[in-house]
């Protein structure tokens, strides 16, 4: 279940979870004077199926699009933490 109350299969998460997860992580170890090291991997995303074309692809557009926030707010320019 997602912080938004909807039950979804799989990790979920946008952009914007991303961004504020890591804005959290950074407000955190940076008032206790540390640092935040960031290591990413390969292979996410999620299968798509053409029925039509007897295809499966994996589409990376939206794991793309998170990886962006996160480092966005890696490097201060995030939306400021909300409580």
């Amino acid at each position: 279940m997602d912080r938004r109350g909807r039950r979804n299969g799989g990790v979920n998460l946008t952009p914007e979870d991303y961004e504020e997860m890591t804005n959290r992580l950074c407000a955190v170890t940076h008032s206790g004077g540390g640092k935040v090291v960031s290591v990413l991997e390969g292979g996410y995303g999620h299968l798509v199926t053409d029925t039509n074309e007897n295809t499966t692809t994996l589409q990376r557009d939206n794991f793309a699009q998170c990886v962006v926030a996160h480092v966005r707010a890696l490097a201060g320019l995030g939306a400021p933490v909300k409580d």
